[in-house]
């Protein structure tokens, strides 16, 4: 028989132990995980991003194609283009990557993404 403990669900295996089966994603409002990689260019010092956003709910996937920003302005496009709360939007960003790798993390080459011009993203259906 499990148990509900500070908002996760541990249940009684054979072997004696508590295993982590379940979070109890009724206490969460997150509907979105965003990934995001940055590259800075150390010739120039300026720092690039691109975005890729998981709608947890309607099993959608939002990509933010390679652009310039430094800090969290890659967070505030995603919230923004998203009408998201930070509540509703839970953030890995990923340092130190290179430029191929965020280029290609931003998805424009993938011939099955819709572009919203009116908001800068694509997205996958």
């Amino acid at each position: 028989m499990g148990k509900l403990i500070d908002g996760k669900y541990y249940e009684d295996k054979d072997d004696g132990l508590k295993t982590l089966v379940s979070y109890d994603a009724v206490k969460t409002k997150t509907k979105y995980i965003g990934i995001t990689k940055e590259w800075l260019d150390k010739v120039n010092g300026n720092t690039y991003w691109s975005c890729r956003v998981e709608h947890i709910e309607e099993d959608r996937s939002y990509f933010f194609p390679f652009q310039y920003g430094y800090g969290d302005q890659s967070e505030y496009v995603v919230k923004e283009a998203l009408n998201a709360t930070s509540e509703e939007i839970k953030f890995v960003k990923h340092l130190k990557c290179t430029k191929k790798q965020v280029q290609e993390w931003g998805g424009i080459s993938d011939p099955n993404l819709y572009f919203i011009s009116e908001k800068g993203y694509y997205y996958l259906d």
